[in-house]
């Protein structure tokens, strides 16, 4: 019974995550392709935001359901 609402919720919140993750994502990407002045200071961050979205994503997704 637990385990079955474990696996309910799992797939509820794996739904928003993802929704989430890929807007962020998204959003920044047109930041990485920028080539104005202030692109040398902004790839950087948008670049390990990006970068840990994906990899924290793909944790939440994959990984925490098997806990």
């Amino acid at each position: 019974m637990i385990a079955d609402a474990a696996r309910h919720a799992s797939r509820e919140r794996s739904w928003a995550v993802l929704i989430t993750s890929l807007s962020t994502i998204a959003w920044l990407l047109p930041l990485l392709s920028e080539k104005s002045l202030q692109a040398p200071i902004l790839t950087p961050l948008a670049t390990s935001v990006v970068s840990g979205m994906i990899a924290s994503t793909i944790f939440l997704l994959l990984v925490v359901p098997f806990l």
